[in-house]
């Protein structure tokens, strides 16, 4: 493939020249003072009501409400909110570690790993699950349990994320025990409020299997939102095994999916929806997605790369076919 990485600085300049990587804090104050909003509400209602129904669509609620939480988080990460860095870290672990129970550092150093080499299997984090496979060379090396998941795991994908939740609250309790990183005691002093607020809010307003079933519901919904959200960024699109040689502008490309313009996915999917101008610009904020999305098309098809785009349900079809496809061999064997 020819490079089109020499023509990526003329693209940016015409970015620039929109005024598409400028900080946009004061619409970022507005979706948090929004998000705070709708975490008091929901908090409202757990102390408020006695219902058991009202109190499991509430947390369903909670959920939706957690997932645009780590919208921030993420933007705040790649540096889109203020123009000075450590706002952007404070923004961060507010969000991430006190509001969440995540480590915002774990979350930067992965998905900086990630953006550097998406769907390069050796050096990507986001390709590398012990119970999902996305080549046939990595469903044959699994064993033991992971082994029969994968073998199902077209079927098993949804229901898997339902535990994504918890699965990064453990990993980033590891993360910050182990590591020394910038800022650790106060990430660990967050995360030990978060979960003491957390657990002391909803077992001291509720009855112990009341809320026993809340944090549940709750977290599991979460997750299955998180990984929703996150799932059609990327999985089903080509996916590299050894050396890639592909240059930056098409590596980029070839491994995103954006999603169809439509308000409800803008916001639902907040800074997802357009992977192929996140991973070329990742500083371009959220709000400017889409005005970039009608320079960055353009440029795409000139050059002849394949821009993928489609609708949620066309996405969630499409992964379930490739994940159907890459475990064929273990099926086969069984």
């Amino acid at each position: 493939m020819t490079s089109n990485s020499s023509d990526y600085p003329d693209l940016k300049r015409l970015i620039n020249s929109k005024c598409l990587l400028n900080n946009q804090s004061t619409h970022y104050l507005f979706s948090m003072a929004v998000n705070l909003c709708l975490l008091v509400s929901a908090l409202v209602v757990v102390a408020s009501t006695e219902n058991s129904l009202v109190l499991l669509l509430d947390a369903a609620y909670l959920a939706f409400v957690f997932t645009q939480i780590a919208f921030i988080v993420h933007d705040a990460g790649h540096n889109q909110i203020f123009s000075v860095h450590w706002k952007n870290e404070f923004t961060g672990i507010i969000h991430a570690n006190l509001l969440l129970g995540f480590s915002y550092a774990r979350w930067v150093k992965t998905h900086n790993s990630h953006h550097g080499h998406p769907n390069c299997l050796a050096v990507d984090p986001d390709t590398d699950f012990s119970v999902l496979a996305f080549t046939e060379t990595q469903a044959r090396a699994k064993r033991g349990l992971a082994r029969w998941i994968t073998r199902h795991q077209a079927f098993l994908f949804f229901p898997l994320l339902t535990m994504e939740a918890i699965n990064l609250k453990v990993d980033c309790i590891r993360f910050v025990m182990r590591n020394r990183i910038r800022f650790r005691a106060t990430e660990l002093l967050c995360l030990a409020v978060h979960f003491v607020l957390y657990f002391g809010f909803i077992f001291y307003w509720l009855a112990p299997v009341q809320a026993a079933l809340f944090v549940i519901v709750h977290q599991m919904l979460f997750g299955l939102y998180l990984g929703m959200v996150i799932a059609p960024n990327h999985i089903g699109m080509p996916t590299f095994e050894d050396q890639v040689n592909l240059d930056f502008v098409s590596l980029q490309v070839v491994t995103a999916r954006n999603l169809r313009r439509h308000w409800l996915t803008d916001y639902c999917f907040g800074p997802l929806c357009c992977q192929i101008e996140h991973h070329l610009f990742p500083l371009i904020p959220v709000y400017n997605l889409r005005k970039a999305q009608a320079l960055v098309r353009p440029f795409c098809e000139k050059r002849g790369l394949p821009y993928y785009e489609s609708s949620p349900l066309q996405c969630y079809r499409d992964i379930v076919v490739f994940l159907h496809k890459i475990s064929a061999p273990l099926r086969a064997r069984s």
